[in-house]
């Protein structure tokens, strides 16, 4: 991904416009278009679910704790 990432930023800057860069972006995706508002949504959607359980339940634990005994062991 590393050359990729190189390889458009010599791109943009010898002036490719972002239409050429969308069709080198087309090569990299496998039966996505790099315009597809729902894949976006839905690979957003995916990222937010996770990061709210990967927040929610450890705070959720967290509550089920006695903060005095917490305290006293410590």
């Amino acid at each position: 991904m590393r050359r990729r990432t190189r390889d458009f930023g010599v791109r943009i800057a010898l002036g490719a416009s972002p239409r050429q860069i969308l069709s080198s972006l087309r090569g990299l995706l496998y039966g996505v278009g790099p315009t597809e508002g729902r894949m976006y949504l839905a690979v957003f959607g995916l990222l937010a679910a996770a990061s709210l359980a990967a927040c929610y339940l450890p705070a959720r634990q967290a509550t089920r704790i006695d903060s005095l005994q917490a305290l006293r062991q410590e």
